[in-house]
């Protein structure tokens, strides 16, 4: 443990054991910091922020986080077909978990994950509907929205949902279905987008 002050660097080794805990002040001039093989992890300023060296990680992995949206009419949806929606371009993937040639988000975290999505079709559609969802493991999650035509009007359909669910960490996935009724074939606008975050591990 180094503490930082004006006056210089002065360390220290505490003993710690299961049954006595460690509290520390820092002195006004400086910052305490943490580290380890003489590697700073952490520091804590003497606002009372802490900045971490790097994303804290679970069990050696960091939190998995993406963001990716579509690539404008590059994906046409054939009347009737059920398909999966590509995401062809990432934001971030900050664990290299999503797969923009197969837009399928295989997490590699056990636990909880915020996942948001929308499906927007690039055309005006004036009869029949479109739907989209969430499959886990390639079949239904539970969250899903349709879109369908009144009275004959003209729309840009689209849907959007968001949703906590659980994944294992290891075989769980996650990707967008979507199929569309109008009678012809229909592509996909960028203003569709696939996210996903981990927010409590298992």
């Amino acid at each position: 443990i180094r503490d930082i002050g004006v006056t210089g660097v002065q360390t220290c080794a505490l003993p710690i054991s299961s049954t006595t805990a460690l509290t520390i002040t820092p002195d006004a001039t400086g910052q305490l910091t943490l580290q380890a093989n003489g590697v700073t992890a952490l520091t804590a300023n003497t606002t009372g922020y802490l900045n971490f060296a790097k994303q804290p990680q679970i069990n050696g992995s960091e939190w998995p986080a993406f963001s990716a949206y579509a690539t404008q009419n590059s994906q046409s949806i054939s009347n009737n077909t059920e398909t999966t929606i590509l995401f062809q371009n990432e934001s971030f993937d900050t664990s290299n978990c999503y797969d923009t040639s197969t837009g399928i988000f295989t997490p590699n975290v056990a636990g909880y994950y915020q996942i948001n999505y929308s499906v927007i079709y690039y055309a005006a559609i004036t009869t029949g509907e479109t739907y989209a969802y969430l499959a886990k493991n390639g079949t239904f999650s539970g969250v899903g929205l349709m879109g369908w035509d009144v009275n004959g009007a003209t729309y840009f359909y689209g849907q959007a949902a968001s949703i906590i669910v659980y994944a294992n960490g290891t075989t769980d996935n996650f990707r967008i279905r979507s199929a569309q009724t109008t009678g012809s074939p229909k592509t996909i606008s960028s203003s569709s987008y696939f996210t996903g975050a981990l927010i409590r591990s298992a």
